[in-house]
């Protein structure tokens, strides 16, 4: 009886997006002109989603789209302010959601690292419902720059491989796309993520006392090095808490230093915690306990900022060391060599494009000193080489990105 109830219940809403979908085509609503709903990977927060929705309201305000807006998880006013001011509306159920989605030409579920069940097999399956949704009521629906990890959840594989053909599917490195092609019987896209279309901001007032501090250390023949320490770290370290994987990066920073003039700048690129455990909690503590003459070259950027001014000064360092992929993104767009601590295998993904190899560490490698110590030390001893290929990619990286709205011009 269940079934049956539900098998009903689907086929009045479906009847009820045809009844939207066929009132646009018979004039009965018209849409002058084109107007975007963006759906983000998530609310405000993460400077790597904030670069991704950044770089696509630029894109659409550059080919003359005059409506733009992003749908809210949670806090409408919140996502507005983060995503660029662009208005922002909190719209999940599935009959207010078809009846606003109507009143759009195109929608983009911007995917990120969000759509394989990994974070949330939930928060997964409500984003293919409202594309399923957009596509249902007219919309030329797309989800955007995603990557896919090699163990998604059975009930989103059944999700994707049910979305009509209609709705493009755009992986943002040939891992995932490859591991799409397996278990989806239709077309996926290769792209390169959205964030490489961002453009750094050079004109941030606060920004200018970082970068002056950076080109002081560099006029004293110092090398300037940007370190990120992402939380999702302590996924793999067992019987560890933030303090153990402090002392980590601080011994091998002061090691890393013997006999070497660098300075860094710690950077924060995400300004969620979780039970009081964030990138800015990851950067204060690191500050705090390097050695006094460590310390005295080294700077913590001042929250907030947005994720283009972290772009421009990514492009004054000589090498970025991340635990998050925007900020490995935003470093690789400016040509700076990048080295990551991984997760999900979405970096393998990323390098692959650029044809670079050996400038990533797992995390169980990166919770051993001597071996997170070698490979610090090897990224910094071929950043000129890694330096020269990124350079010769990356036009071709851009063009890829572009891609992203193919099925949208």
């Amino acid at each position: 009886m269940k079934k049956i109830k539900k098998a009903i219940k689907a086929l009045v809403f479906d009847f009820y997006c045809f009844r939207l979908k066929l009132s646009r085509k018979i004039g009965l609503h018209r849409i002058d002109s084109q107007a975007v709903l963006i759906l983000p990977p998530a609310d405000a927060g993460s400077l790597g989603d904030q670069a991704m929705m950044e770089a696509t309201i630029s894109h659409l305000t550059v080919e003359g789209v005059e409506e733009i807006t992003s749908i809210a998880y949670k806090s409408a006013e919140d996502c507005s302010s983060f995503y660029g001011g662009i208005k922002s509306v909190v719209c999940t159920e599935r009959y207010e959601f078809a009846k606003l989605a109507s009143k759009y030409t195109d929608f983009f579920c911007l995917g990120a690292d969000v759509m394989d069940g990994h974070y949330s097999e939930g928060g997964s399956l409500l984003r293919l419902q409202l594309t399923s949704i957009a596509s249902k009521v007219g919309l030329n629906a797309s989800i955007l720059g995603f990557s896919f990890n090699e163990n998604p959840r059975a009930s989103v594989v059944k999700a994707l491989s049910s979305l009509s053909h209609e709705i493009g599917l755009y992986a943002r490195d040939p891992i995932s796309r490859d591991r799409l092609a397996c278990v989806l019987n239709r077309p996926v896209n290769l792209v390169a993520d959205l964030a490489f279309l961002l453009k750094p901001d050079n004109s941030s007032e606060r920004m200018s006392s970082v970068i002056e501090w950076i080109i002081n250390e560099k006029n004293k023949d110092r090398s300037v090095i940007g370190i990120n320490a992402n939380h999702v770290l302590l996924n793999d370290a067992k019987g560890k808490d933030i303090h153990d994987l402090c002392k980590i990066y601080i011994d091998v920073v002061t090691k890393f230093s013997e006999d070497n003039d660098y300075s860094f700048v710690l950077i924060p690129h995400d300004f969620r915690s979780k039970n009081g455990v964030g990138d800015i909690q990851f950067a204060e503590l690191i500050l705090d306990g390097l050695p006094q003459h460590i310390k005295t070259h080294s700077i913590a950027i001042p929250v907030p900022y947005t994720a283009s001014e972290i772009k421009f000064l990514c492009g004054n360092l000589d090498l970025v060391l991340t635990g998050r992929m925007h900020l490995a993104i935003a470093a690789l767009g400016q040509c700076t060599p990048t080295a990551c601590i991984t997760y999900q295998g979405k970096f393998e993904g990323l390098f692959k494009h650029f044809e670079i190899d050996d400038m990533a560490i797992t995390p169980e490698e990166a919770l051993q000193p001597s071996k997170f110590l070698q490979f610090l030390n090897s990224a910094m001893s071929k950043r000129s080489e890694v330096r020269n290929q990124i350079s010769k990619k990356l036009p071709e990286i851009h063009k890829k990105s572009m891609l992203n709205f193919s099925n949208h011009s």
